[in-house]
């Protein structure tokens, strides 16, 4: 028997809000988990800034070494003459992430992508915010691991994000899935049921 027009659209509609709601949250939750990491890595780099003069190494744990660096490239030290550049560069990247971070409707894409953001983030504000000048500051690093170049929690964040999207990438999640494709997806799954 058909359903009524008028039925059919206020479903519609309850279906198209609540969507939208579920949406909002899932954004909610993984822009939070970006701005957790930013915090973290804030409030570390001010405990090394504040306990651990530049240079020193204040705590060891065999091979694992609190270590205050200034690391005016980008990570691991690399290009260190192109610090205003990096800088506007990092600004385009965290542009593109937090577009990508918006759109998907992958959690797993949203996890790398929001570890990405808060990272990239943490970092950007050093570059902005810190000495010898705007644009051009120096990013505090201070976890050093055996001869491993010293890091800090937004470059771990960062690495561990970029794994999570290659993953992704590498087994074929997509990015977005449209809701037609879930709709049918959802039904070829019950189907083989």
């Amino acid at each position: 028997m058909p359903v009524p027009q008028k039925k059919q659209s206020s479903y519609d509609a309850s279906a198209a809000i609540a969507a939208r709601r579920a949406a909002y949250k899932r954004r909610t939750l993984f822009f939070a988990l970006a701005g957790i990491i930013l915090v973290i890595d804030y409030l570390t780099k001010a405990w090394v800034v504040a306990t651990i003069p530049v240079g020193e190494t204040h705590a060891s744990w065999g091979n694992i070494r609190i270590t205050h660096v200034l690391n005016s490239g980008a990570a691991f030290g690399l290009g260190e003459k192109f610090t205003v550049f990096i800088t506007i560069f990092s600004m385009v990247i965290i542009s593109a992430v937090a577009s990508a971070l918006w759109r998907t409707t992958s959690n797993a894409w949203a996890t790398g992508l929001a570890l990405i953001l808060g990272g990239a983030f943490g970092n950007l504000y050093d570059r902005l915010f810190r000495p010898p000048a705007a644009f051009s500051g120096h990013v505090i690093d201070f976890i050093s691991v055996g001869q491993f170049p010293v890091f800090n929690v937004a470059d771990s964040a960062v690495t561990i994000g970029v794994v999570i999207v290659l993953i992704c990438l590498l087994v074929g999640k997509k990015l977005t899935v449209s809701p037609a494709a879930e709709k049918t997806d959802a039904s070829s799954q019950v189907s083989h049921l």
